[in-house]
């Protein structure tokens, strides 16, 4: 370890209560018992199983993500804080592994596993221990998923904290430091993700009034390791917003193209167990932005009992209407229309005064729309004249793109 590796670690390493989970029984888990022989990263480690007469076996912690032990990765001084603390935590320990599969695994055939610890007479949560110590994201697992909803709003606290990895300047100050930032990502492309790779998105907004932002040598991943590095020129004017999309395509103005042939980006499913997210970091290896969805801690919102789905007309031609029934100018741009599996987000500029409604007509059939800040169109990808609001039942929601809910209309068989 370099000498100036040493000086980025906290002096001391906090310490903070795990909390045993209480919303799985014994009767919904497979469970072992074996004893650590080896810590490999801070999510990973061997495990010698009682009573299996085998060797050693490779365990990956469920819903957590730590920074990876490459030499050459700038986030290394995350990645040791992490080992370091599930060394203290479990390391030549007696453990309790549990899975709802028994054959949950990842990649290099690593069995996954919830993993607890003996503590003052408490099996207590490693996984947990890790995201509420600042030392991993949220990843969740699709199969273990029990737990990831307590998992994900311990990720959030710790990222409100500013813990450990969410420190933006953990290594003291990188460039451009004071350079306020906002990520959001699009993780629900319109209508087939699949077939719409570029419908996913991550954009970062520089919310500086005076100084551009040079992203040379910054790099944007979401949870799992795919990650794209910002070409040499790409730059934020204050105020601007620049789109890095997920597929193929050529780079121009504030528009990138992360070049992936797939979309990376999990979906959120009813019962929201699952989710993603986007993570900007800067050469020195500091988190700078992050957006983690679905939201799982203070989720509230400002537009909230101000803006309504006023009317929505399902029958064709079919249009929505949103009207502002505050007492302030509120600004659309960050949030998004969703009739799933189609979704519609709102332009920059896209502003209401008290008591103005913005009308947004779905499809065109004359190819001759004229767009205004109170009037827009929604476009079904591959069908730009097409129309999709089920006269039956459907639903129209105003959200955030971390899943809060601004406002809902329903109509028929469906329900908000």
């Amino acid at each position: 370890m370099t000498a100036s590796l040493l000086r980025c670690l906290p002096a001391a390493a906090v310490a903070l209560a795990l909390v045993a989970p209480a919303a799985a029984t014994a009767t919904e888990l497979h469970t072992w018992y074996g004893t650590v022989v080896h810590i490999s990263d801070g999510d990973t480690f061997e495990v010698d199983i009682e009573g299996d007469g085998e060797g050693p076996v490779v365990v990956r912690m469920t819903g957590v993500q730590a920074m990876e032990m490459h030499k050459a990765s700038p986030e290394l001084r995350h990645a040791v804080e992490a080992e370091n603390s599930l060394r203290r935590l479990i390391d030549g320990k007696r453990v309790r592994l549990s899975a709802v599969d028994p054959d949950s695994r990842g990649l290099r055939d690593r069995l996954v596993r919830f993993v607890e610890v003996y503590r003052n007479g408490v099996w207590r949560d490693v996984n947990l221990a890790q995201l509420r110590r600042g030392h991993a994201l949220w990843m969740p697992h699709p199969t273990e998923t029990l737990r990831h909803l307590t998992y994900n709003r311990a990720a959030a606290a710790a990222a409100t904290r500013g813990a450990a990895l969410w420190d933006p300047d953990f290594c003291g100050d990188g460039p451009q430091q004071s350079v306020p930032l906002e990520l959001w990502a699009q993780w629900d492309a319109d209508s087939n993700d699949a077939l719409n790779v570029n419908g996913e998105w991550v954009k970062l907004r520089n919310r500086s009034a005076t100084e551009t932002l040079s992203l040379e040598g910054w790099r944007l991943r979401d949870t799992a390791l795919r990650q794209y590095t910002f070409p040499a020129d790409t730059a934020v004017p204050p105020g601007q917003t620049l789109t890095v999309h997920v597929g193929a395509g050529t780079d121009s103005g504030l528009t990138r193209y992360w070049g992936l042939a797939a979309p990376i980006f999990e979906n959120v499913p009813a019962d929201r167990s699952l989710g993603d997210g986007a993570y900007l970091f800067d050469p020195d290896g500091d988190l700078r932005a992050s957006f983690t969805y679905p939201c799982a801690r203070l989720c509230s919102d400002p537009l909230q009992d101000q803006v309504k789905v006023s009317a929505v007309h399902y029958k064709s031609p079919e249009s929505i209407q949103l009207r502002n029934d505050g007492t302030a100018t509120v600004d659309l741009y960050g949030y998004l229309l969703e009739s799933w599996p189609y979704s519609y987000d709102f332009p920059e500029g896209t502003t209401l005064a008290p008591g103005e409604t913005l009308t947004i007509s779905i499809g065109c059939p004359k190819d001759v729309c004229t767009t205004s800040r109170l009037k827009q169109y929604w476009y079904k990808y591959g069908d730009p004249t097409g129309q999709f609001l089920d006269n039956t039942g459907d639903t129209v929601r105003l959200r955030t793109f971390d899943v809060i809910t601004i406002h809902c209309r329903s109509w028929g068989t469906a329900t908000c």
